[in-house]
């Protein structure tokens, strides 16, 4: 039977030579097959180094077909592609330098340039800001085109970067410079207002804090103290309805404005008998 032949997918990793594959060979020999050499569309996909350490070995083509292999029919839907899955099973099996990791990545974007960027993160076990310089680059160079979308890991279209706030037009500054101007004068006169007040409260209480200069009344003469008197008692009358008398002092209040009442009553009386006289 003749060999069987290696997918183009398979390609995008480069085959064991030298020691390393010597040292692939020797552990099958030792511990058999531990992983299947993987069929899509009746080629070998994923397990070329291991079906070379077979044939190395004497295994038959045949042979390697019916029990090291396995077909899988179903990669498209279960594993995102058969790149991906290349890619996914054999990047971390391998010390790749940096710019083959890089190469891996970018032929994954190109396959499938609506995957999130955690997507295919995760599928080459990378960052995800990794992937993002991967991806801007390649569009810088027209290589992928830039989407609009994107599929998350959960298969979910996202969009594929986030909205950058919009830089203010010139004539939305000018808005701004203006209103903060508007509020700069505001501030300014209420700080001038405000200093007005507290010239004029601090005035008040000096005024308040002086001792009035007004001077006693003039004494009175003796000749006038029963004319002030007098006057004094016809301004009580003349007012005594606006007098307010608690209720037990009542009947006392009562009795002694009708005495003055009497008194002013025979004053007036005896003046007008002197004028008469």
């Amino acid at each position: 039977m003749e060999d069987l032949s290696f997918h183009p997918l398979a390609d995008l990793f480069p085959l064991m030579e030298g020691a390393e594959f010597d040292e692939l060979v020797a552990d099958i020999k030792k511990n058999r097959l531990r992983e299947k050499i993987i069929l899509y569309q009746g080629k070998v996909l994923d397990g070329r180094n291991r079906y070379r350490a077979l044939r190395r070995l004497g295994k038959d083509p045949g042979y390697i077909r019916e029990w090291a292999c396995v077909n899988v029919r179903f990669i498209d839907k279960a594993n995102s592609g058969p790149e991906a899955y290349v890619v996914s099973a054999n990047i971390h099996r391998r010390h790749l330098t940096a710019e083959r990791k890089r190469d891996l990545i970018a032929k994954l974007i190109k396959s499938q340039p609506k995957k999130s960027n955690r997507q295919i993160a995760k599928t080459a076990g990378v960052s995800h800001p990794y992937v993002a310089k991967v991806r801007s680059g390649l569009e810088r160079s027209g290589d992928v085109e830039t989407v609009t979308t994107s599929i998350d890991t959960k298969g979910r279209n996202q969009p594929a970067k986030k909205a950058k706030p919009r830089a203010p037009t010139h004539t939305a500054v000018e808005a701004t410079c203006e209103h903060n101007n508007d509020l700069a004068e505001q501030l300014q006169a209420a700080k001038i207002k405000t200093a007005g007040l507290e010239s004029e409260i601090e005035g008040l209480k000096a005024q308040a804090a002086t001792p009035t200069t007004t001077g006693a009344p003039d004494p009175v003469a003796a000749n006038d103290e029963i004319a002030l008197l007098r006057e004094f008692a016809r301004f009580v009358i003349d007012h005594a309805t606006g007098v307010t008398v608690v209720p037990k002092d009542h009947g006392a209040w009562k009795h002694l404005r009708a005495r003055v009442k009497q008194a002013l009553a025979s004053t007036a009386s005896s003046d007008m008998r002197r004028c008469a006289a």
